[in-house]
């Protein structure tokens, strides 16, 4: 089951790793921002159905996928759309004292949706 879980818990690892130098972490939010920032203008309710309606696509191609690029790059593009879901949706709620605690809270969130889906997958098989 380990090799089964391997790309995911890669970047479960990387994610909670990086959270106190969280240059990936800003990467993934910054271009998020640019991307959406070219199809919304000005309501800010679109970024949180934007980022859901994409975060659910690209996790059911990564769910599906059985080629390991293919999932590599299905968990890429779930995490510049998932995170920065969960990073503005409890922007008020955690507090942006000690900033690693989020970085960590919001990476080990994405790595763990994407190691639920594997599991999933490797019981259904």
């Amino acid at each position: 089951m380990i090799n089964y879980c391997k790309i995911s818990l890669i970047i479960l690892l990387v994610l909670l790793l990086t959270a106190f130098i969280p240059v990936i972490q800003v990467l993934l939010m910054t271009i998020n921002g640019g991307f959406l920032s070219l199809f919304i203008k000005e309501n800010d309710n679109w970024i949180y159905i934007v980022n859901t309606i994409l975060s659910i696509l690209f996790l059911v191609g990564y769910f599906y996928s059985d080629v390991t690029i293919i999932k590599i790059l299905f968990a890429i593009a779930f995490l510049f759309f998932f995170f920065p879901l969960i990073s503005y949706a409890t922007d008020k709620i955690i507090p942006q004292d000690p900033y690693f605690l989020g970085m960590m809270l919001f990476g080990g969130l994405s790595g763990t949706v994407l190691l639920i889906s594997d599991i999933l997958k490797f019981k259904l098989k």
